[in-house]
């Protein structure tokens, strides 16, 4: 995430407006942001060429991002 430029903060938070958050008792300022609520990523053995997926777990670790991707999302 520090490579991408990307500020991590855990806690409990909550949308004041549109650009800050409140996570704990600190307000956060940003024009973009990412809420990661925790989810368990599933295997997905079951399909063809599985070794070639990610999870949002692989993604969060990646060094460098690829030029484009495809987001499937089971929830």
């Amino acid at each position: 995430m520090v490579n991408n430029k990307v500020d991590v903060y855990n806690g409990y938070g909550e949308f004041e407006d549109k650009y800050h958050v409140k996570i704990n008792d600190k307000v956060i300022k940003g024009n973009k942001i990412l809420i990661s609520t925790g989810s368990k990523p599933m295997t997905a053995k079951f399909i063809k060429g599985y070794e070639h997926i990610k999870s949002s777990d692989d993604i969060f670790k990646m060094e460098q991002l690829p030029k484009s991707m495809i987001v499937i999302g089971a929830g």
